[in-house]
């Protein structure tokens, strides 16, 4: 999707866009009684196909793989994903994230922690937090981003605990989805506060049916407003396995702190945005089991997806 040709997560994407969580997540049976009202689980992959996302491996020099590792709870909801480097990780960067749920079965916070090699940096690793909040009809109103930036690197430290997250003055960006009267997201507002700069993002989209094919957004810093940048978008017709889910890895498009997303607003793939080209491999459920990014000609990243019954 959008942007993907960046590796790792939380790399700033391309796109200016509002994070998927303002989609409504998968709607599902209740598997222990099949004629009562659907719950709301996030599963990344195809409700009707039964199948959902385990992993996503990205090709790297060397012989070697980025593999991020999608794992569910009891209740199928995504519990959890990890990033590590294959075949060795000893001396990589590897990466956790966390998902928390609330009694309607909504996502409520995402905690994210990056691990380095012992004495393999000189400023502390990040740790990250988004929370969210919703409205009495279930839409998101808000998401809050905290980051642990500033915590004092201490001899042979490999992760910063994510209690760092508690303090004062981790609060870095603010997002508000914007709705329309039949309750779809045509834009969002951002807010950034850190130190002594204040900053807004405001996005507009424009849909074709249910698909995003056009952003337009407009950046305003210490009160000084920028030229609008906007940015036009082209599908396929094949299943994109994370439409309207949240959380997914930074080289797919996924949410990074600054909630740059297009990758999971629309239910098919995005074939091309800008300059960037997007192709597909697809499996007998019209789920994508390789993507080539293209630029110039030349393909700069290739992802391989597997998936699991459920």
């Amino acid at each position: 999707m959008a942007t993907s040709y960046l590796r790792y997560y939380w790399v700033l994407p391309v796109l200016l866009a509002v994070a998927a969580a303002c989609q409504p997540p998968q709607v599902e049976p209740d598997p222990a009684n099949p004629s009562s009202s659907a719950v709301l689980v996030v599963v990344p992959g195809s409700a009707a196909a039964r199948l959902r996302v385990k992993s996503i491996s990205e090709a790297l020099p060397g012989n070697s793989a980025r593999l991020t590792t999608f794992t569910y709870d009891r209740d199928g909801r995504l519990s959890g994903v990890q990033a590590v480097q294959t075949p060795d990780s000893t001396w990589a960067t590897t990466e956790r994230n966390y998902y928390q749920y609330d009694t309607k079965n909504r996502l409520i916070k995402h905690q994210h922690q990056i691990v380095v090699p012992a004495s393999y940096t000189l400023v502390a690793p990040l740790a990250e937090e988004h929370q969210f909040d919703y409205n009495t009809d279930g839409l998101l109103t808000e998401i809050r981003y905290k980051a642990s930036s500033g915590v004092p690197l201490r001899p042979n430290q490999t992760i910063v605990d994510l209690s760092e997250l508690d303090g004062s003055g981790r609060l870095g960006y603010v997002l508000r989805p914007v709705y329309d009267a039949a309750k779809k997201v045509i834009g969002s507002q951002k807010a950034y506060y850190w130190q002594s700069t204040s900053a807004t993002y405001a996005s507009d989209y424009s849909y074709t049916g249910d698909l995003v094919t056009g952003v337009r957004t407009l950046m305003t810093i210490n009160g000084t407003a920028s030229a609008p940048q906007t940015y036009s978008l082209s599908y396929d017709t094949k299943i994109n396995p994370f439409y309207g889910v949240y959380v997914v890895p930074g080289y797919f498009g996924g949410i990074a702190n600054w909630f740059l997303n297009l990758s999971t607003l629309s239910p098919n793939n995005i074939t091309r945005v800008e300059g960037v080209s997007y192709r597909y491999e697809y499996n007998s459920a019209n789920l994508p089991i390789v993507r080539y990014t293209v630029t110039d000609d030349k393909v700069i990243q290739t992802l391989r997806f597997a998936y699991e019954s459920y």
